[in-house]
């Protein structure tokens, strides 16, 4: 099979799998319907103000979300044909990226295949958040810097224009323009003076952007409170420091990149991922090196300067740069081994990786996270107008979100949920005031402490010698209970 034929047919299979999870049209789970609300809510000029619960997103990011909104509806579909689209550009451009910038067919075909299998890119393509389109913006920038253009004139103008489409879209490209001015200080001085304009564009642009809908932030604290954990300790003498990274470094290969846990899989892939920085080394492939390298390097003194959080969905961009040390590590591996065993075993390297994708995605496929809408129908065909509706602190965004776009069709007595999900107790207040029949509507369940009880549990068991179950519906930790109380 051809080279070009074995691209085309990983791109399909990756295509497949993209489509079958957009397909499935899942529920949105908490921290997406906080950011749909918004943007079902609002018009094109509104959404250029903060947006409602503390959200943040990329304005153009916002638009086009907003203009396929108003294409196809106020639904779940709608709200994620953008990030689908740019999912489905990604496989395309790392196709592009890896012709140009790996040499070896071999690698290039295991790093799309394992692209295009990795759980996560699969599952945040139908997430309504800007992250599978930060992975494209970062592979565009690169591609858009490294191509060759048929003119100078034609290489300034769309440099320029592909940074300023970047700011807008994605914050992520602020960390790429770094990357590549350095690279060019470093690999490519020569070229300096020309690419000076686009550079520049790229900093007037962000620069803007920063001043216009960044600086001063409403929701500025918020974030930082947030995302404390996430930003790495600047002592490297403190044991802070290496307990962080040992567990962010598990973070990266287990949640980032879905390698398991059990039985040390992903440690395997941690010491491939090694022999992958060596092969890059050992070749003097400094360049590839620089690429795969700096980047997480940079989001990391980021991270301990808190501006930047280092954690999983922040730093989805940075898929591809794992992947490609991988396969290099993979190819490492193979070299060796073809000395010691047949070619036909030491080729089984390459497999490894991709068994353990497939096997997660036949299991898994598809993700559904917090899937509610399944209860919610339950809800909406068994309620009676005399029915109240207690609705858990965990999915009150997420029923705002589905009361809007008409989802749930009944206009019953609403109680919200108080959040007291690190004293279960406090919830009594609340709970004895509510008499007859209530429905409890549960998602985003938290178990926290020794005990590991669910709240919705530890809810629902609080009137256990106090009402009667009538009916009862549940998907994964989303549930309703319709109760008796007496």
């Amino acid at each position: 099979m051809k080279f070009k034929t074995k691209i085309y047919s990983i791109s399909a299979l990756g295509f497949c799998l993209l489509i079958l999870q957009f397909a499935v049209n899942r529920s949105l789970w908490l921290d997406e319907a906080k950011l749909a609300y918004s943007i079902v809510d609002r018009d094109f000029l509104e959404l250029l103000k903060p947006l409602d619960s503390g959200q943040m997103a990329p304005i153009l990011y916002l638009w086009c979300t907003k203009l396929f909104v108003l294409i196809f509806g106020s639904n779940d579909l709608a709200l994620r044909v953008f990030p689908f689209l740019m999912s489905l550009l990604s496989i395309i451009l790392l196709t592009k990226l890896s012709m140009l910038l790996i040499k070896d067919k071999t690698i290039t075909l295991v790093v799309l295949l394992l692209f295009c299998l990795c759980p996560s890119v699969i599952y945040y393509s139908s997430e309504v958040k800007q992250y599978s389109t930060d992975i494209m913006v970062f592979l565009l920038l690169l591609y858009a810097y490294f191509k060759t253009y048929k003119s100078v004139k034609n290489q300034l103008i769309i440099l320029s224009l592909v940074g300023v489409l970047a700011v807008a879209l994605s914050n992520v490209s602020i960390i790429v323009f770094f990357i590549l001015g350095l690279y060019t200080l470093i690999f490519k001085l020569e070229k300096l003076k020309l690419l000076v304009f686009p550079f520049t564009v790229w900093l007037i642009a962000f620069a803007l952007y920063y001043f216009t809908f960044l600086y001063n932030h409403p929701s500025k604290d918020l974030m930082q409170n947030y995302w404390e954990f996430a930003f790495m300790p600047l002592n490297p003498l403190s044991i802070d420091f290496w307990l962080w990274h040992k567990t962010n470094t598990t973070l990266v290969f287990t949640q980032l990149l879905k390698f398991p846990p059990q039985l040390y899989v992903y440690c395997i892939i941690i010491a491939v991922y090694g022999f992958g920085v060596f092969n890059l080394i050992k070749s003097k492939n400094y360049k590839l090196l620089y690429l795969v390298l700096v980047p997480v390097l940079v989001h990391l003194i980021l991270s301990a300067f808190g501006l930047y959080p280092f954690y999983v969905r922040i730093i989805l961009y940075q898929i591809p740069l794992y992947l490609i040390t991988i396969a290099f590590g993979l190819s490492f591996l193979v070299k060796q081994l073809n000395i010691i065993v047949a070619k036909q075993i030491a080729v089984l390297c390459f497999l490894f990786p991709v068994a353990i994708y497939t096997f997660i995605n036949v299991v898994k496929m598809p993700y559904l996270k917090e899937h509610i809408k399944p209860v919610y129908s339950f809800v909406n065909a068994n309620i009676k107008p005399e029915h109240q509706v207690y609705v858990f602190s965990g999915n009150v965004d997420v029923f705002d979100y589905y009361k809007k776009i008409e989802y749930i069709n009944f206009n019953n007595s609403i109680v919200l949920g108080e959040a007291h999900h690190y004293d279960y107790t406090g919830h009594h207040s609340q709970l004895k005031t509510l008499k007859g029949k209530v429905w409890f509507v549960f998602s985003h369940v938290f178990s926290p402490g020794k005990s590991g009880e669910l709240e919705s549990n530890y809810i629902i068991d609080y009137y256990k010698n106090k009402a009667t179950i009538i009916k009862q519906a549940h998907h994964g930790r989303c549930a309703a209970y319709l109760l008796d109380i007496k």
